[in-house]
This record gives structure tokens, C-alpha cells and sequence, in this order.
């Protein structure tokens, strides 16, 4: 499976970013389904009833920034993340492999960022509120995203390094591939 680990712990890796996976997906889809319904609600009470709610808007806010960050988790293990493909594909097998390499050193790196520098804003945050009319929400509770992403980004990527072996095979036989279809004359030009 990888030489990176031994097997049984590349199975535990794969498991592990799987399990985190699902559950990320199952919270941010039921935070967005949370946020629409808010949101209805406060434009009912505001437009429909004519007696608008202070709540609403800042919960669907906060809101909002949990289903955009637990959905970027779950993008990046589905390996939906932004990428420039078209530089990519021209460049020569062990290039590949190494921009593979070095792209996802650096998310992991801006991973580390963020549960590292995160974390310090979450703690120096205990007194700040999000002040509204009558609601005072905990401004930790949005930043507490931060290092949670931080730490499901490191959990995918290490899956994501389990199966480099994997990957690397994938990349020789997609370049096998394009080099027949260019020798076949089969090339779209």
C-alpha cells in the first residue's frame, strides 16, 4: 500500500480520514440545511410578519462559516481543491511527482498554520463577542473552525501520503497514456 508507513497503520490512516470525512460532511450539510431554514425564518419574520428578530442573521453567519470550512475538508479528501491542471499535465513524470510532493507539503504546512495560529486567536478571544442588538455570541464559536480545519486538512493529508504509491502509478500510466494518444495522432490539434 505506501512505503511511507507500514500497512496496518496506512489502513488506520485511510479509516481514520474516511470516519473524519463522513462526519464532516454530515455536520456541514446539516448546518447548511440549519442556515436556510434560519435564514427563511428571519426573512419571514422580517418581511412576512413585520417584526424582524435580532438572532437570525449573525447565527446564519456563523453558520455559514462552519459549512464553508467543514465543506473545503471535505472537497480536499475528495480531491475537488483547486489545482492547475493544464501545468500539470505538460510537465514530465518526475516533475509531476515532485509538484505532488512539494503542493501538498505546503497545504500541510498552511494546515499547521492554521490549528497553530488558530488556536492562539481562539484563546486570546474568550472576551470578544459578536455584539448584535440582544444576542451576544462567543466570537470563538466561529473561530474555533479554524483549528478544527487545520487538523482535518493534516488528518486527509497524511491519508493522502498513504496512498502516494498509489498515486505515483496513476500519474506514470496517465502520461503512458497521453504519450500513446500523441504518437497515434490522436491529439486534438
Amino acid at each position: 500500500m505506501s512505503k511511507i508507513f507500514p500497512e496496518k497503520v496506512s489502513l488506520y490512516i485511510q479509516k481514520t480520514s474516511d470516519v473524519v470525512n463522513k462526519i464532516a460532511l454530515y455536520i456541514s450539510a446539516s448546518l447548511a440545511f440549519v442556515m436556510f431554514a434560519i435564514t427563511v425564518y428571519g426573512a419571514f419574520m422580517r418581511y412576512v410578519i413585520g417584526s424582524p428578530r435580532p438572532w437570525p442573521m449573525p447565527v446564519a453567519r456563523i453558520l455559514m462559516i462552519w459549512v464553508s470550512i467543514l465543506g473545503i475538508t471535505v472537497a480536499f479528501k475528495e480531491h475537488q481543491h483547486v489545482a492547475v491542471d493544464s501545468l500539470r499535465e505538460r510537465v514530465p513524470v518526475k516533475v509531476k511527482k515532485l509538484l505532488y510532493i512539494l503542493i501538498y507539503l505546503l497545504i500541510a504546512l498552511f494546515a499547521v498554520v492554521l490549528v497553530w495560529k488558530g488556536w492562539e486567536v481562539f484563546l486570546v478571544s474568550r472576551q470578544l463577542y459578536m455584539i448584535t442588538a440582544r444576542l451576544r455570541l462567543p466570537y470563538q464559536v466561529s473561530i474555533i473552525s479554524l483549528p478544527i480545519s487545520g487538523v482535518i486538512h493534516l488528518i486527509h493529508i497524511l491519508a493522502i501520503f498513504t496512498l502516494m504509491k498509489e498515486d505515483f502509478d496513476k500519474i506514470e500510466v496517465s502520461q503512458d497514456q497521453l504519450g500513446a494518444i500523441e504518437i497515434s495522432g490522436e491529439g486534438g490539434d
